[in-house]
This record gives C-alpha cells, structure tokens and sequence, in this order.
C-alpha cells in the first residue's frame, strides 16, 4: 500500500518474513520501498518534515525550541521559538504581555521602557526630619503608596528612645538606652560559637548580636565540641581508665583524642623476665598467664629451678620440687629404693620406706646378736661397713632380725649359734665348773660336753684377747693346740671325774693373761 501526503506514514510489509517497516522522515510516493521522497523542492522547511531527505528534520532552524521573551519590565512575557506560519521563519510564542502603566516608586519597570523609578529623580539622596535635638537623618526612599519621601522620623520629646542610630526622645543622646551597643558579643557553643558586635534589632526595641551561630556538624574526638551541644568529645570515653600491657607489664592511662579517633594513651612496660622463673601469682613474662611452669605435675610445689615468693596458689606447698613433670616426687613423698631423689632432698634412697633392714654379723656365723648393730638400705650393704661397726674382720649383713630364736647368744663366737649340732664335738672344751662355758646351740643351756684329750696340764697359758664392745677377755681359739681338756687320753664318761686341765682368762687389754688350772672334774653331759 502506498500513500502521497506529507506527514504521513508508510508501512511495508515483507509477505516471506511478515516484517513492516515504519518510514515517518519525509514524503511518501506510493512505492513500497520504503525510500523518502524529498519535497519542497528539496528545501527544507520549518514544518516539522524532513523535507530534502538528509535524516534531519528543521535542521536549519537553529534557534527552534530555544527560549525567548517580548516586552520590558512589568511587561516581560517569556516563551520558546517555533515555526512560523510562512515555514521559512521561527517566532517567539510568548503571549502578549500587560499594557503599560504609569510609573509609581516601587521598584518596578511599570512603564515597560527599560528604566525603574525613573520618574522620582530624589530617590536615594539624603534628607531629614525634625529640628534641633529631634532632627533625624535618613534617605529619599519609596513609600507604600507608591510615591518617594525621606524615611527619616523627627524625634518627639520626652518620648521612648529606640535603638536606631536617632535621637528619638530629643534629649542630644542617640540610642543612650543601649549601653550594651557596639560591645563584642559571641552566639553559639563549641564550633558553632562565632563573635560580633552588639547591634540594634530590627524594630529597635533591643539590641542583638551581628552574627548567628555556626552549624553543628557531627561530633569527632578532637577536643573541640563539633555537635555544639556545650559537651565535648561526649560519647568516646574521654578521660576514662584504661591500660596497656598484662601482667605485670600492665600501664594505666587515659582515654585520649589522636587525630580523630579515641585511644588510650598507656604504654604496656617491658616484661622483666622473657621466660616465667618466678612463682609469686604474677604474670611476670606479660603473656597473659600466671606462674605457667611453676607445678607442671599438679602436686602443689613448685619447680625447684623456680624462685618461690610468698604463697602462691599454683603450689601452695612450696617451692624445691626436683622433677616437676611427676608427681610422686616432691618434698613431701617417702623415699623409696629406685635410685631416685623422691623427696627433692638432695639424697638418693636415703632412709626408703621399703629399705631392707640388715643386721651386722659379727661372727660370719649367719645369725646377729640381740643388740646387732643395723642398717637400712636399698640394694646390699658393702661389708666392709660391718667389719668397722664389729671391728672384726669375719663381719657380714645378714637380713635375718635376732628375735626369738634366731639370736646369737655368742655373737663374736663363730662356734655358737642358733641350733649348732656340731659344736658338742670336736675341739669345743670349757671348765666343767662353767666358769667361761659357753651355751654353744643357743638353748639357755651351758653345754659341758668336753670331749679333748691329751691336754698337758703344765703347758703355759696362750693370751687371750679383749673384745672391743664390753672389754671382756676371751681365750684364744689355737684349735691346733686346744688348752684345755682331760689329761688322759681319753674323756670319761657321763657321770665320772677325772683329771680336767683348762686356762681362766681376766682383766683387759690387749692380750688377756691367761691362768692353767688342774682338777678333778665329772663329765656332766648336758
């Protein structure tokens, strides 16, 4: 479909694709193409078509749309340009504005020539009212009926004065009732507060400051009062506590104001150990934690490599504690046989609670006497030590206690002992009349079972010795060469005498003198 009209629209439709295209820049001619036509003869116009076909419509009416205006003063209209009815032209659309009027002081262009007032030649110039003291001065100013006059009021006398540059009660004195006028004065709090002089109201009534306060802006730590609320700093903790550091690193100090932002001004201190050593409820490394290290086993003392002061509650026991990652071992546990310090006193096993108790052997004989000398100990005591407390040479430790029947009735006697059966034989010979007679089984009984023969009754007595505990004298033991026996060459039996030939040992020293006696002696057999 095509159509010959300006202003018009042509639509072409594509049958294959269903597609329309809209052409609306310039004249049709009837064709489907689509293509503008240009019109006027190709001159554009100002008529709102792109007559010559560039894509521009009006193009050359440049001011078209701008704002204009007609008139002057009272009669200023205001409007935008547009086309004009001949097409080849723009015009203002303004509509018309008011007629001229007579020109009245007011401040206006009333006549529409461009000039305001122009009519009142006055206007401005200065003038006055009254005389004398009630003469005021002033200007050539427009009155509310529109006509010019000086604005200068004469004072009356004896009236109010008002604060206004006259002398309005005529007295000679101008604004005498406001003493305050010229005085510097300030308005405002904080940032807001400006300052200015004491100047008259504007009805003259009271005086007032020439300035008005500033305007509160949000406040900000810097010392100054920004919100203008007489408060300064309010809301960021000024001037309260606080601190720096822990422990014993800890500072007090203030809240302060440092470039805008609230801080605290206390300095942390320098830790006085780099590693806890001191146990005294003190953080004394600054790390947060108190006495860390002190009692790592939990037994209530401190490490022994840390310095205790006063009572502090990690170890409430005290300090000296020699392996703080155990608890078995501190001051106060017994001392056991493991080769180790258990109560932290410097010794090993020393006085153990389950020592073994060994009594000295003075004899080697394997039983201890009822007043053996002891020792407790953790392993097996050197024997040497029991030949010092025996002073014989033969003396060894044994575990077996003398109690009952196990005590040594002939401690320094290795032929008497605790169930001897041996000693009823052989070369074991005492004076029948039991003088030195020895209980050699350790029964409570005397054994007189003398069985030597051949014994010389005229052969010298051997020296004897003296026991180094009691000083008591003891024969000799020549078992090669037995001092006492019978004479004969053969012992009697139970219950006959005969000749008993024996040495008596007394007094002291080192070598106990000994004394031969010879006599009729019967052969008990205990």
């Amino acid at each position: 479909m095509k159509t010959n009209s300006v202003g018009t629209t042509t639509s072409t439709t594509n049958g294959t694709t269903g597609n329309t295209t809209q052409n609306t820049t310039g004249n049709t001619t009837g064709n489907t193409t689509g293509e503008c036509v240009p019109s006027a003869g190709g001159v554009e116009l100002c008529d709102g078509i792109d007559n010559d076909c560039d894509g521009e419509t009006d193009e050359a009416f440049a001011e078209l749309g701008e704002s204009c205006g007609d008139g002057l003063g009272a009669c200023a209209v205001e409007g935008v340009y547009v086309c004009a009815e001949d097409q080849v032209n723009v015009e203002c659309d303004a509509p018309p504005g008011l007629a001229p009027q007579d020109e009245i002081c007011d401040g206006i262009d009333n006549d529409c020539d461009g000039e305001t007032d122009e009519d009142f030649e006055t206007l401005g110039d200065a003038c006055s009212a009254g005389e004398g003291a009630c003469a005021n001065d002033g200007v050539v100013a427009c009155t509310p009926d529109g006509t010019a006059a000086c604005n200068a009021v004469a004072g009356t006398p004896g009236g109010a004065e008002l604060c206004n540059a006259m002398d309005d009660d005529c007295d000679g004195e101008i604004d005498e009732d406001f003493e305050d006028l010229g005085d510097e004065c300030t308005v405002g709090t904080g940032t807001c507060e400006n300052t200015g002089t004491i100047v008259c109201s504007a009805d003259g009534t009271l005086t007032e400051c020439s300035v008005l306060p500033g305007m509160p802006e949000t406040e900000t730590c810097d010392g100054l009062d920004n919100d203008c609320d007489g408060a300064i700093d309010e809301g960021f903790g000024v001037g309260s506590t606080c601190s720096a550091g822990v422990g014993v690193c800890s500072r007090g100090g203030a809240i302060i104001c440092i470039q805008g932002a609230a801080v605290c001004n206390a300095v942390a201190g320098t830790p006085p150990q780099t590693i806890e050593n001191t146990c005294d409820n003190q953080d004394n490394d600054c790390d947060g934690q108190t006495d860390e290290g002190c009692n790592d086993d939990s037994d209530g003392y401190c490490d022994a490599s840390f310095t205790v002061l006063g009572a502090p509650t990690v170890c409430p026991q005290g300090g000296n504690d020699c392996n703080d990652t155990d608890p078995a071992i501190n001051p106060s546990s017994d001392e056991v046989c493991d080769n180790i310090d258990n109560d932290c006193d410097g010794d090993i096993d020393e006085d153990a609670t389950d020592a073994t108790t060994y009594y000295a052997d003075c004899d080697g004989d394997g039983f201890a006497g009822s007043n053996a000398a002891t020792t407790n100990v953790c392993g097996t005591p050197d024997n040497q030590t029991a030949e010092i407390v025996c002073a014989n040479n033969n003396s060894v430790w044994i575990t077996l206690a003398p109690g009952g029947s196990n005590i040594d009735c002939g401690p320094f006697d290795d032929r008497a002992f605790p169930g001897q059966t041996t000693g009823f034989t052989g070369l074991m010979n005492d004076p029948a009349n039991g003088t030195n007679s020895r209980d050699f089984n350790c029964n409570g009984s005397v054994d007189k079972i003398l069985t030597n023969t051949n014994v010389n009754p005229n052969a010298p007595c051997s020296p004897g010795f003296s026991l180094p505990l009691n000083n008591r004298c003891i024969p000799p033991l020549n078992l090669q060469n037995p001092e006492s026996g019978w004479t004969g060459s053969t012992s009697p039996a139970c219950g006959v005498s005969a000749q008993y030939t024996s040495c008596s040992y007394s007094g002291s020293g080192p070598n106990c003198p000994g004394t031969r006696t010879t006599t009729s002696v019967q052969q008990l057999c205990n």
